[in-house]
């Protein structure tokens, strides 16, 4: 982990992973399942998603991997499992009493060019999460094309620490002008 201009940046996925369960207080077994201590009951509990144990790496030499029964901690693609862990955050934050009320994403679309010199342009549609408050406050994490990144960006937001996760958002343009040939045609 590095900081950038105050901003809290990532070597690699590992260290993502490593600091994001930290966020969530959340700690790693030697076997890679992820298990959730309640500091103020001591109660402990695997944390699991459809009956299957999540299974995490945040060490590049002693890599876990998920057997049949478990589900693999990949915060980069999984937007379900992403859900599912803000949610478990929410949760813990207002037990802890955040006046937390909803959250709801905000998307744009960004017209890019792959290179500089290119004068082929896409449409790329990035979002982002907003966090209501009962106080009638909100805050609204960075826009990310990566759905994923959007509500990591937010819990570290949360917990006030300023987060660079822009070397994780990338786009494949390639795939991008595929999935464009593959949409539906409006107004025909």
């Amino acid at each position: 982990m590095n900081f950038i201009n105050g901003a809290m940046t990532f070597n690699d996925i590992y260290d993502l992973n490593y600091e994001f369960l930290k966020e969530l207080s959340i700690s790693v077994l030697p076997n890679g399942t992820l298990m959730y201590q309640n500091d103020d009951t001591g109660e402990k509990m695997l944390l699991q998603m459809d009956k299957k144990n999540i299974v995490a790496s945040i060490d590049p030499n002693n890599i876990h991997y998920a057997g049949p029964m478990d589900i693999p901690f990949d915060i980069l693609n999984d937007i379900r499992l992403m859900t599912v862990l803000f949610g478990f955050y929410l949760d813990r934050k207002q037990e802890e009493g955040m006046p937390f009320l909803s959250y709801f994403a905000e998307e744009e679309i960004r017209t890019l060019k792959p290179n500089p010199r290119s004068v082929k342009t896409y449409d790329i549609k990035y979002t982002a999460l907003t966090v209501k408050y009962t106080t009638s406050n909100s805050i609204t994490s960075h826009y990310y094309h990566n759905r994923c990144l959007k509500f990591i960006d937010m819990i570290f937001t949360m917990e006030e620490d300023e987060v660079d996760l822009t070397n994780f958002d990338i786009i494949d343009f390639e795939v991008e002008a595929n999935s464009a040939l593959n949409r539906p045609k409006r107004g025909n």
